[in-house]
Order: C-alpha cells, then structure tokens, then sequence
C-alpha cells in the first residue's frame, strides 16, 4: 500500500492524521476532581487521552499507537489514520477490500478527512462483523445470527403490528407536540447529557456539535444534518426534597440547527434524538466490541455474559433487511438515514465526549447514575484484570446501552417528533408517523424474558449482580432494565 514509515523513508502521499493530537485537540477542559476516574471519564473518543500531571497539571506522553509494527514507526508524516486505529481497535467494521490487512491490523491509504469519508460511502456495502479471528469465521458468524433469529427476532414479529398500530394511532389521536422542558428532559436523561460542557457563565452550559455526517433521503431529495448547539441554563438552587435541581425550570437561551436559529421545541427535540439514535447509540454499540475483544483473548470468564448476543444484533443491524438501517425494501421509510452517513457518523469521534456525566454528576439524577455505574463497573471489575479503559467501555454496552434505549422510548412515545430536522416536518403527519413507527420500534428496549440477560437477574455475588446492587440504590426503575451485554 506504499512506504510503511520506517527510519529515513520518504513519504510522498498526503500526510496521515494523527489522532493523539486529534483526541488531545478535542478534549475538553475538565473540572480538578480529586475521584481516580474522572479523568478517564471525559475521555474524548474510543482512545484514553494522557490524564493530566498532578504536580504540571499537563499531558503526559502521548500514548503508543496500538498494533505497531515492532522495530518500525510511522514517519512523522504518515501516522496512522483515526479510521484505521478505530476500525483495527473495536474491531466493529473490517473492510474486505480497499485496504491493506496484516497481521497486525488494518491501514488504508494515506487519505485527507474526505477522501476517507468517501472511501466509507463508497464500501459502505463491503463491511462485516470480525469475529476477533475465528478459524471459521464463516460459521461463527452463522451462529450467531441463528442465535439472534432464535431468541430476539421472533419477539421483534410478535411485537411489530401492535407497535405499529400504537404509533400511527398516538400520532393522529393522542400525542402532542414538544414542549421546552422535553426538550431538557431528553438532554439530561439520554446519551446525550454526555455532550454538555460548561458555558462562559455560572449556571450557563452549552450541548452541540459541529462535525456531524448524518445524510437523509427525504422525497427524493438529500437532506444535511451537520450540526446542533444550544446554551441554555439550569437553576443554581438545588431542590431540597430530590437533592438535584430542578430540570423544568432549565432556560434555554438559543438553539441553531444547521447554523440556522430556532424557537421550536419540535425541532430541537428532533435535532437531538436524531443525533442520539444514528451517532450517539452507535458509538456504544461499537467501543462494545472493543471490551468484548478483551475478555475473549483474557479469557475473562466471569464477564463471558457479556458477549451474549450483541455480535448477532450487530450481524443483524448491518446486513439484514429487517434493520433500522436496512440496504434496502420498506424498512427504508421508517429511517430515511442513509446507510453510508450511519457508517462515517460511527467512525466519526470529533465531537464525542463524557464531559457532561462528571459536569452535572451533582445536579441531575441521571449524571449521577450514570458515574456510580461507571465507578461500579470499574471497582467490581478490577479483580478480573479488566483495566479501567476496557472497564468504561463495559460500562457503556452495558448499563448505558440499556437505559438508553429505555428513557429515550420513554420521553419520546408520546410526543410528535419528525426525524428530519425541519420545521416543515414538525407539521408533516406523513413524516410524524414515520418517525412513531420507527421510534416505537427501535428506540423500545426489545427483550425475549427467556433471555433477557438483565443484571438483577445475576447472582449477588457475581459481577453484574455487584454492579447491580450498586445502581440500585440510586434509581431501581434504571437498574432494573440494565443488561450485561448489548441485546437489542
């Protein structure tokens, strides 16, 4: 594929990325916290930024790049790409051809940022699940999309026409239209909290991003969803009978879509669940695949519950018809995102970051839930030899995957939320409808209860039964619905 970069080459293609420098570019600033995790936690993308120096306060060294050749290094000038280093560390997308594989891993051509983005549109159709290696790849594989089919899908049939006929029916007779306290509902209960970084005043926080990749097919025409903010503030009193403040009475100051401003609830609320659903969620069910590599080749049998499943819905969830993103067929109306945009919006980590959970661990329930997870997780699974950085992405295929999918069902089947990003669609029942069908589908969690492979199902003693009774105490509702691994 051209010059690998050892000692006194030359390279003469365009220079590759540099994702240290990238990740420490995006990172954003972070409260002093004296907590051993908080650092790890408002890590910037799927790779561990250098925590800070206690004594200088500044980065370490940068970390090494995984899979590296021994005895050979990246020129200066062709460091290996962020979509290589991705893609060879999940292991979510293995690409059959356009690219160069060794033994030590996967590298594409020297690219800049777009030509990348069109090497993922152009093979968008040519991705498969790595099965970590397997000698017969194709027959794991087959086993795992039989096991889907034989647990998981017959209760997505059984649960299709009711679902269906409760969306259309709500759409037309008995939802109603966004306020702005869902809209702040939806921020400070889904994935999205993660976004939320501290504003230019006391009391002010900001929630965006500037880099998103998102393509919808809408009557024939391509719509853009390239990027959201808002700065909206929250009570500075916390309320005496909860402890967290009070998330209704939150302000929100401006909000733009696309750079264009809006006052519409309808169409912030649109921005944000459709961000979550095709770039947020994605992302949990790919660094998924990086904990899951870890405990097979540790042969971490305690964690062995973990791997239930989640390769057959990922099986599923790309080369199946019966897909949120299907290649094509009728499926395709109910999500008119496009599967190539879905493919780079995965890989894209610029915008990505868990600043929010440790910013509002204090104010808002669901922060607070979600870093006793977090710290849990960690604590219990430190024994087993899981590292910290493998043990937060646990965390997030687990606890955060699950209740994910719970609370944004549940802030959102009631309401007329569009997926495309218009004021035209907030009042469009055609796509109002479309957006129900798929939001009762897809956003609600879908488990078989003969296999549900729920942590308060685990023994006390195990790890998810520990892990579990940790969440517990905070909120039994959540607890109640986390999974070990990602089945739906």
């Amino acid at each position: 594929m051209g010059p690998t970069g050892v000692a006194g080459e030359t390279c003469h293609r365009r220079p590759w990325i540099d994702l240290n420098a990238a990740l420490r570019h995006a990172e954003p600033t972070r409260p002093p916290s004296t907590s051993p995790t908080s650092a790890l936690f408002s890590m910037a993308g799927p790779h561990p930024v250098a925590p800070l120096s206690p004594r200088q306060g500044a980065p370490s060294r940068a970390l090494p790049s995984p899979r590296q050749p021994p005895g050979r290094r990246p020129c200066s000038r062709c460091p290996m790409s962020p979509l290589a280093r991705i893609m060879t560390t999940t292991g979510l997308l293995a690409p059959r051809a356009a690219a160069t594989t060794t033994a030590l891993g996967t590298r594409l051509p020297c690219s800049s940022t777009p030509a990348l983005d069109a090497l993922i549109q152009a093979t968008g159709n040519s991705y498969e699940l790595d099965f970590n290696g397997a000698p017969d790849r194709a027959s794991q594989r087959a086993a795992e999309r039989t096991k889907f089919l034989i647990w998981q899908t017959p209760v997505y049939v059984l649960l299709w026409p009711f679902r269906i006929l409760l969306a259309v029916f709500g759409t037309f007779f008995t939802h109603r239209s966004p306020t702005e306290e869902d809209v702040f509902r939806f921020i400070c209960n889904s994935s999205v909290i993660m976004l939320v970084r501290k504003g230019d005043h006391d009391g002010e926080y900001v929630i965006g991003v500037d880099h998103c990749r998102v393509q919808m097919v809408r009557r024939g025409t391509t719509q853009a969803f390239r990027s959201f903010r808002g700065r909206f503030t929250l009570p500075t009193a916390v309320d005496p009978r909860t402890g967290y403040v009070d998330v209704s009475a939150a302000t929100m100051l401006d909000f733009t879509v696309n750079d264009a401003r809006t006052t519409n609830p309808a169409v912030m609320l649109a921005a944000l669940h459709t961000y979550v659903v095709i770039s947020m969620h994605t992302k949990l069910h790919m660094v998924g695949n990086t904990v899951m590599r870890k405990i097979e080749e540790e042969k971490i049998e305690a964690l062995f519950p973990s791997l239930e499943m989640s390769r057959g819905v990922h099986d599923m969830v790309l080369n199946s018809d019966f897909s949120p993103v299907p290649k094509s067929g009728w499926f395709v109306a109910l999500n008119p995102v496009t599967r190539s945009s879905l493919l780079a919006e995965t890989l894209n980590w610029a915008d990505f970051t868990h600043a929010g959970v440790f910013v509002l661990k204090d104010l808002v329930p669901f922060a607070h839930y979600l870093w006793v997870a977090f710290n849990s997780t960690v604590k219990h699974t430190r024994p087993l030899r899981l590292d910290a950085f493998h043990a937060q992405h646990l965390f997030l295929h687990s606890v955060m995957h699950a209740t994910d999918h719970y609370l944004v069902h549940q802030i959102t089947k009631h309401l007329r939320v569009p997926i495309y990003v218009t004021d035209e669609s907030t009042r469009n029942w055609s796509d109002l409808a479309w957006s129900a069908c798929f939001r009762y589908n897809f956003d609600a969690p879908t488990l078989n209860p003969f296999r549900s492979n729920l942590m308060r199902d685990f023994p006390r003693d195990s790890v998810y039964g520990k892990i579990y009774a940790d969440i517990r105490k905070v909120n039994q509702e959540w607890a109640d619905i986390a999974t070990a691994s990602i089945m739906y």
